[in-house]
């Protein structure tokens, strides 16, 4: 069936003035939703048809307009760019997807295509911003495939942070923790969005904890364990290489008036006894051993009925 002819009536029309229309197909939204097109009216009136029919046939041929990218993640390191896409699930009928980047302020795109979710560059120059656009590549199924918006993209940050300083502190009435002041810089602050911020014992115990800040320096309590530290700096395109330090352990760690908190009996190099006297009752327990041959150990355990534990030793 041939389009109906599309007829606007308004007493706010001019012949002489120029004009643009706006036609929406409300029904299928998969197809051909929007057409546009600009003119003097006494001239538009030998057009519309022809217009309205070609986004007719173009939702009888099944044809699909996707739209830009749902969600577009970018990664820069090693001078290569590397781009994930996410699109809607109504434009997943596309195969291929078309991108383009240039230099900031630069003149000469540079285009290629691949697969719908992934797509590499190479050789970008690590100080240089760069601008990227997104679309389907266009093809008999889906002719309507828009530019995304301009993705701008800020240079790599191929340097580390420099740690200045970690600090130590005691903490009035707090026996076993210690107040850790934890300063650095980074050279081109400027292109910085923040700081990621990990710390965990050396021993390898986990939780390794992450802190995200925008600052230049840290306050952290923590215990009397030595403490691996690592910095790296962010922005929306690429992660720093980090920094890193270890933080030594505290020495003559226990504070005891009595003396008798805690016994330790060794049986032979392969194990040996804890004894405690607890003045508060506790029932997740840490245990560090280190010398200066061997590693740091740590041992973990649970304990709710008795005040001792015999620890099989490894590797000593």
């Amino acid at each position: 069936m041939p389009p109906k002819p599309l007829k606007i009536e308004s007493d706010r029309l001019y012949e002489n003035q120029n004009m643009t229309v706006h036609v929406v197909d409300k029904r299928n939204q998969s197809g051909c939703p929007k057409a546009s097109f600009r003119g003097f009216p006494k001239h538009l009136s030998k057009f519309t048809p022809n217009i309205v029919l070609i986004c007719t046939l173009n939702v009888q041929n099944n044809s699909v307009a996707l739209h830009p990218p749902k969600n577009v993640s970018f990664l820069r390191r090693s001078r290569r760019l590397e781009v994930n896409v996410t699109w809607k699930q109504e434009d997943v009928k596309a195969t291929e997807i078309y991108l383009r980047y240039k230099a900031l302020n630069g003149v000469l795109w540079n285009e290629s295509s691949t697969a719908m979710e992934k797509w590499t560059a190479e050789n970008l120059h690590p100080s240089l911003s760069y601008v990227v656009q997104i679309r389907c590549r266009p093809n008999a199924r889906c002719p309507q495939c828009p530019w995304s918006p301009l993705y701008t993209l800020p240079p790599e940050l191929n340097v580390q942070p420099v740690i200045l300083s970690v600090e130590d502190n005691d903490i009035p009435g707090r026996h076993g923790c210690r107040l850790l002041l934890i300063s650095w810089k980074f050279p081109y602050r400027e292109l910085v969005d923040g700081y990621n911020v990990t710390i965990g014992k050396a021993s390898g115990e986990l939780p390794s904890n992450g802190i995200t800040t925008s600052q230049l320096q840290l306050r952290l309590i923590v215990s009397y364990s030595a403490y691996q530290l690592q910095i790296t700096a962010f922005n929306k395109a690429s992660t720093s290489p980090a920094a890193s330090q270890t933080i030594p352990p505290r020495k003559h760690m226990v504070s005891d008036s009595g003396g008798k908190k805690l016994n330790v009996t060794f049986h032979s190099n392969k194990s040996l006894t804890l004894t405690w006297r607890d003045t508060q009752k506790y029932v997740c327990y840490s245990v560090e051993l280190s010398s200066r041959e061997h590693k740091t150990q740590y041992f973990t355990f649970f304990e709710n009925k008795k005040n001792y534990r015999l620890i099989t030793l490894k590797g000593l």
